[in-house]
């Protein structure tokens, strides 16, 4: 229900999600991070940059930081579902929206030898899923992050993500 908030861009129920912020489970932290970068408040980017243990995925940072293209993956739907290993969904992905897909090296020579062998097929319970919905699956099992730019979607290793977006934070804050 937050996402479908956040993906309503319901900014009036930031106050509520808030509180999320400071609980004692990491995934409620980060999840709440992630959804308040997706409706547009940076209240919770040092969370999510500086989460311990397991890393959440930083993916909704690109809605404060490209927007325009972030909404693109969170609204539009593809023609045809991707099925396949993690890269071949994100390949997909890119193509049916017209955008370039670009590793980093690290990510090639890293994360994709190290990355589960899991192939995907859009379960029949999933109505509707989302070009977002298939690169987090995508991203989540190669280990990497997504970065997004004009007409492309950079997958990088997650120390590379990390470094990148705690740098555009460090910048933001300058300003």
């Amino acid at each position: 229900m937050v996402e479908t908030l956040a993906d309503l861009g319901a900014r009036e129920s930031i106050p509520a999600i808030l509180p999320l912020l400071k609980s004692k489970f990491p995934f409620f932290r980060a999840f709440g991070a992630e959804v308040l970068a997706r409706m547009g408040s940076d209240e919770g980017v040092d969370v999510l940059l500086d989460e311990q243990g397991p890393r959440p995925l930083l993916t909704g940072l690109n809605a404060l930081r490209r927007p325009e293209l972030f909404w693109r993956l969170v609204q539009e739907r593809l023609r045809q579902d991707p099925e396949g290993l993690p890269l071949d969904v994100a390949r997909s992905v890119a193509e049916q929206m017209g955008w370039n897909l670009v590793l980093s090296k690290e990510f090639t020579e890293e994360c994709i030898p190290e990355a589960m062998l899991t192939y995907f097929q859009t379960p029949w319970f999933w109505p509707s899923p989302r070009p977002l919905d298939f690169l987090k699956f995508a991203a989540g099992n190669l280990y990497g992050e997504i970065i997004l730019e004009d007409k492309e979607i950079r997958l990088v290793s997650r120390a590379e993500g990390q470094a990148f977006w705690k740098a555009w934070q460090a910048d933001r804050k300058k300003r």
